[in-house]
């Protein structure tokens, strides 16, 4: 290749093949990821949910129960797997929320609403951090949440920061909570006719509570289980020992968190990469690499497009054989190459080369019975001339050819 020619190569094979495959895998990498993105949200927005680490969030007793070996399990909801088995569902509905998308999540099973208390906006300085604005209207709450299960319920807090004391009340059994926890601001409790008191705090007013006659209960103050309450060992043991007090069975403890915005929804891109489709698109992954790797390489040197007409003497040949073939005249030419065999084998043995057809079959007769040869050459010649298949020409070839070798030592 000239200086010129090579100038004029701006894309090098080398390159081409490079950015294919890195095309290839970042789009590979964008459908994962596409598919997976509500899994990879971090939800550091500073809200009331499972996977907050502000001051209101819920990741700090997620992590506790973890720690303590307890089973628990953030739901995304859809795509959650065993929600049904749940020995606990705790769900940590908005203030403004609809509450019939509370009622709908796990009605048959164990589940404890936790109420929302505090209005907080985002601290600038700290990202999933909050500060503390004021607290939530009472009746915003109790529309927003609870109003579908109980039309009864009303909400109350008391003014100022105290020391709660904590006990279980009659009609329910000893959780073993702490008599006493940290001091809360604004404790918020809850009444109503609905409502069956589980805990009540030193005056009486109900901090946990059971709807009558279902498995769903109340806890009306976040603070007993939020990260900001659980920074008081007291408070943090209180919130193990009501999760612990509430569970059905062995199973997960279970987070919800589809009410917060943060659920699962159908998405056949991702069931795509989940078992048991998994192993079919891996398979549709490797066969496609195959056939891109097969399009850009040849096995082999290429082969020429043959002539409409061959030329030359092989096609002469192949041609003539084509044609002695269709007109069915193979058995004619037994006799021919019986002749042909002849003439080799008196050459091989150096016979005199002014002898007629008669005496030449004479006298390799004679060599072959010498030799002890099984076959005469004559029967062989007379066999030959009355071939008329193709099945006795290739007997009587085979057997002129094993004449020939006996005669001529294998020569």
């Amino acid at each position: 290749m000239t200086a010129a020619a090579r100038a004029q190569v701006w894309l090098s094979p080398v390159v081409a093949i490079s950015l294919v495959l890195v095309s290839a895998f970042s789009l590979l990498a964008f459908l994962v990821l596409s598919a997976y993105a509500p899994d990879l949200r971090s939800g550091s927005d500073g809200g009331a949910h499972a996977l907050s680490t502000s001051a209101i969030g819920f990741a700090g007793i997620v992590r506790l129960l973890g720690d303590d070996g307890i089973p628990v399990v953030v739901d995304r909801g859809f795509l959650a797997k065993g929600r049904e088995g749940a020995s606990l569902m705790v769900l940590t509905p908005g203030a403004f929320g609809d509450p019939s998308k509370l009622v709908a999540v796990d009605p048959d099973g164990p589940r404890l609403i936790v109420l929302p208390k505090w209005d907080v906006a985002l601290d600038p300085m700290a990202r999933g951090w909050v500060r503390k604005i004021d607290t939530l209207d009472a009746g915003l709450i109790v529309d927003s949440t609870v109003k579908t299960l109980s039309a009864s319920t009303k909400l109350s807090r008391r003014g100022g920061t105290a020391p709660v004391a904590l006990h279980a009340s009659s009609a329910a059994a000893d959780f073993g909570i702490p008599s006493h926890v940290a001091a809360i601001d604004s404790l918020q409790t809850v009444s109503g006719k609905d409502w069956l008191p589980l805990v009540v705090d030193g005056h009486g007013d109900t901090v946990l509570a059971r709807l009558r006659g279902t498995r769903t209960y109340l806890l009306a103050d976040p603070d007993l289980m939020n990260t900001h309450g659980l920074y008081d060992l007291a408070t943090a043991r209180a919130a193990v020992a009501i999760l612990q007090g509430l569970r059905a069975n062995d199973s997960a403890i279970r987070f919800d968190v589809t009410l917060n915005g943060f659920g699962n929804s159908p998405s056949l891109l991702r069931e795509a990469f989940e078992p048991p489709f998994l192993g079919a698109t891996l398979c549709a992954i490797v066969a496609a690499a195959l056939m891109a790797f097969h399009a850009a390489t040849r096995f082999g040197a290429p082969i020429r497009a043959a002539p409409a007409f061959a030329a030359g003497k092989q096609a002469l040949v192949d041609n003539s054989a084509q044609l002695i073939k269709m007109l069915g005249r193979e058995p004619r030419m037994t006799l021919r190459y019986a002749y042909t065999t002849r003439n080799i084998a008196a050459r091989a043995v150096g016979a005199p080369k002014d002898l007629n057809s008669s005496d030449l079959t004479a006298l390799l007769d004679r060599l072959t019975r010498t030799a002890g040869g099984a076959q005469v050459l004559q029967d062989l010649v007379d066999a030959a001339a009355q071939a008329e298949t193709r099945t006795d020409m290739m007997g009587i070839a085979a057997k002129l050819y094993h004449w020939r070798r006996e005669l001529t030592h294998g020569r």
